[in-house]
């Protein structure tokens, strides 16, 4: 197939394929986004059923995650049948449920990693062209439909005084940033930014971080 399918996850959900979109307000659903985006950022691992079903359900009390699983599969399989046609896009075989190989994908959060990757690894007089492809991807954190509508903690990057390192940037002529996250209080207000206190943060630029679908992992930037 010479067409490859285009998945945005960076401050929204869209999927795009053959000129054609599927965006999450057209079924807003967080279980079919959550499945979707497991799928296709794992379409190069085999991932048993039982690992999938622990991964959607683990906060659900179903009795049954297989059959909750198999029963989602339906539902994500019908949303991508009336946007994109009859092509097979969800496979399974031996136990898995997996994105079909011969569908090629493009991620965003992918290739904003892979410039940031480039960009760290390439001479500093041609950096910025790296930091300036992957500032054009980088739309938000990742999936924020996830999170929640009482998600009650914001992450941040920030050059405040509070951060670690005493060197000044000769671009910015700031500290390096540094990870800060606020806690919503119980009168639902903000409180003051503070600075994690652990390994997170280090002497060198901590940048935007994002999340991963389950909210378990962080994922940010380091430039030295």
């Amino acid at each position: 197939m010479d067409d490859k399918m285009s998945v945005s996850l960076l401050g929204s959900f869209m999927m795009e394929y053959n000129g054609e979109k599927i965006l999450y307000h057209d079924y807003r659903s967080k279980q079919i986004t959550k499945l979707l985006a497991y799928l296709i950022l794992n379409r190069n691992k085999q991932v048993f059923n039982s690992t999938t079903a622990e991964i959607m359900f683990d906060d659900d009390d179903s009795n049954d995650p297989i059959n909750a699983l198999k029963a989602l599969i339906y539902r994500v399989r019908n949303v991508l049948k009336k946007n994109f046609g009859n092509e097979k896009f969800i496979l399974s075989s031996k136990g898995s449920y997996y994105w079909n190989p011969d569908i090629d994908v493009v991620v965003d959060v992918e290739e904003f990693a892979e410039m940031l990757k480039k960009a760290k690894y390439t001479d500093e007089e041609n950096q910025h062209i790296y930091y300036e492809k992957a500032s054009a991807f980088y739309k938000g954190r990742m999936l924020p439909m996830l999170a929640g509508d009482d998600n009650d903690r914001l992450y941040f990057s920030s050059t405040r005084s509070q951060t670690k390192g005493d060197e000044l940037s000769g671009i910015t002529g700031t500290k390096t940033a540094d990870i800060f996250f606020s806690q919503k209080d119980e009168k639902g207000k903000w409180t003051k930014p503070q600075t994690i206190d652990t390994e997170l943060n280090s002497a060198y630029d901590e940048g935007a971080c994002a999340f991963s679908p389950d909210g378990r992992t962080m994922y940010l930037t380091q430039c030295s």
